[in-house]
């Protein structure tokens, strides 16, 4: 099966669930997507366990990976100089970039 959008390169700078699962639907579709994440992370990935009180770390957060499938990661300080201008040569050969209007994560 050809993937409609296979051989597009996908750039993701995102937080929690929207502008994730709109790029989450790209790879989904056959692009390659890079997701951006801060260092520790993206809150997401612990956000259920913390709210509700778990102390105990799990191995897997379902709602997290169910976001963010298909997808590679690299952790990246934005509010770095070398952190942003890694940003840019990344989005260099990038087709899309997705970026939320407001993005807590990296003080935006």
């Amino acid at each position: 099966m050809v993937a409609p959008l296979g051989g597009l390169r996908v750039i993701e700078v995102a937080t929690f669930v929207a502008a994730p699962a709109a790029a989450t639907l790209l790879a989904d579709m056959g692009a390659d997507v890079v997701k951006v994440e801060a260092p520790g992370g993206d809150p997401w990935r612990h956000f259920l366990w913390d709210r509700q009180g778990w102390q105990a770390t799990f191995e897997t957060n379902h709602a997290f990976d169910l976001d963010n499938r298909g997808k590679r990661s690299i952790t990246v300080d934005i509010s770095k100089p070398e952190g942003a201008a890694l940003v840019r040569l990344l989005c260099a050969d990038a087709d899309i970039f997705v970026w939320p209007a407001i993005n807590e994560a990296y003080g935006m």
